[in-house]
């Protein structure tokens, strides 16, 4: 019985221990590890936060550099958290208007989202960032103060 006994708690060990690594790799918000990050995202850029709408579910993004993919000059709308439509939830990705930002963005058809589990973050990319990222490519578009007003969403340019 002793041995029935020590192999049952061995098991339900081992299954906790399998169950609580699967949910860590899954998790990136538990466990950044910037190079995965990079990997999936579709796009990454440094820009400035140029609007947010009302609830926060979504920014207005001028990139200044890409680091990694394609956008197109001028602004884009960003989703800031899973596309489920329920609301705001717990990963949401929140910055204010006006502040610079470097962005880990993924396409879903024609949109564009990012959230806190995502990479994305406050201020240029870092050292890490940029040592595996390289210099990125300058954005060509409209920029400044009269550009960055269009963005906002009670504006007619």
């Amino acid at each position: 019985m002793d041995l029935m006994y020590r192999s049952a708690i061995a098991l339900a060990a081992a299954l906790t221990l399998m169950a609580g690594l699967a949910g860590v790799a899954e998790a990136s918000c538990l466990v950044p590890v910037v190079t995965d990050q990079i990997q999936r995202a579709d796009v990454i850029a440094f820009g400035r936060i140029t609007a947010t709408s009302f609830n926060g579910s979504q920014l207005t993004f001028r990139a200044t550099v890409v680091y990694k993919g394609t956008l197109p000059g001028g602004a884009v709308s960003v989703q800031t958290g899973p596309s489920s439509g329920g609301g705001a939830t717990s990963v949401d990705y929140r910055a204010p208007a006006g502040d610079g930002h470097t962005l880990y963005l993924r396409r879903s058809g024609a949109e564009l989202a990012t959230d806190a589990c995502s990479g994305s973050h406050p201020g240029a990319p870092g050292s890490q960032e940029r040592t595996v990222l390289g210099a990125g490519v300058p954005v060509d578009g409209a920029s400044g103060a009269l550009a960055e007003l269009s963005d906002q969403p009670w504006a007619v340019p």
